[in-house]
This record gives C-alpha cells, structure tokens and sequence, in this order.
C-alpha cells in the first residue's frame, strides 16, 4: 500500500453474526480507523489483524497477523518559476521550485544550455546568449516518497541583449591647437 493512500479491509471466512473489528497492534507503519487502513511511514512496519465477535453460537476469533507491504507513494505535481525577461549577463537571477511531496530536496535544469546555465542546487541562473532559458525541477526522494517526475511545465525567460554602458568619445590630448592633430 503506497503511502499517502488508504486501503479497505475486508475478511473472508469465519462463522456466525459477530461484528468485525481489525486492528494495526503495535505496528509503526499504519494504524487502522474502522475498516481502513492508513499507511503513515513507508519506514515502519504493518500487521493488521481482524477479530470476529463471538455471538449466540460462535466464540469470538481472531485472525493471523497479516503483514501489509508499505510502499513510497507519488509525490505531489512540482512546479518552476522565474523570471520571464532576462538580459545576457544579468546576474542575481533564480529559478524557484514548489510543490512536491515529502522532504526531498530540488533539483534544477535546463534543456537550453547554450543560452542559460542553472546550479542544480540553489537554482541561480547564469545567462549567457539569447533566446528562450527553459528550466525544470524535480524533488529527490525521502523516506515516505519517490522522486517527483518533472515539473510538467518548465519557466521559460526570454533572454535579450543586455544595454551597453555609456559610450563616451574621449580627445587626447583634450586641446589641440588650430592646425595640428590628436595622435
């Protein structure tokens, strides 16, 4: 049973009108509410029994424990974001993930290379060329979950070209006599 998810529990067998109660005991991994179960850590461990009380002509019975497989379960739909407009060379940019399931860290990058890089770790963006920057993300694993797929929908930064500075024509020397030239 993956974890994140319930699952019904259901007996077959036994004799007689008894009410049917399970339980988890002294599992770590799940606990039971009526007739669900619940996983609560993939780490943990999951024995869940089932008891049929007796009535007017049956004692009550208990089955064996049943071990329950506990699974990682899908993490939640992760998303990227960024700026939209960029300049080559523009520094101090970043992408930034959500989303996700668990406590994984994210993962950054980028399907476009020669216009922009991005540091797997914290996201920060190098630019480099124009064009259009896509970035995608995805959470690593932990205990409870798998890694996250892709984020579905990359951020995409339209990369331009950046502004000169100021172009200031210089004379040198600053005086030239009527006549003679700069050199």
């Amino acid at each position: 049973v993956p974890f994140g998810t319930t699952s019904a529990l259901t007996t077959t067998g036994g004799s007689g009108t008894g009410a049917v109660t399970f339980s988890a005991g002294a599992s770590t991994g799940c606990s039971v509410a009526g007739s669900t179960l619940s996983v609560t850590s993939v780490a943990g461990t999951c024995l869940v029994t089932a008891t049929k009380a007796a009535d007017s002509s049956y004692n009550s019975a208990t089955s064996a424990p049943l071990t329950v497989t506990l699974t990682k379960g899908t993490q939640a739909t992760v998303t990227v974001t960024a700026p939209a407009t960029a300049t080559v060379g523009q520094a101090g940019l970043s992408a930034v993930a959500s989303g996700g399931s668990g406590t994984g860290a994210y993962s950054y990058s980028t399907s476009t290379p020669s216009v922009c890089g991005v540091n797997a770790t914290t996201g920060a963006l190098t630019i480099s060329a124009t064009g259009s920057c896509l970035i995608t993300a995805t959470k690593a694993a932990d205990t409870n979950y798998l890694v996250s797929a892709v984020s579905p929908t990359p951020a995409v930064i339209s990369v331009g070209l950046a502004t000169q500075a100021t172009l200031v024509a210089v004379v040198t020397p600053s005086t030239v006599t009527f006549g003679s030239t700069a050199a």
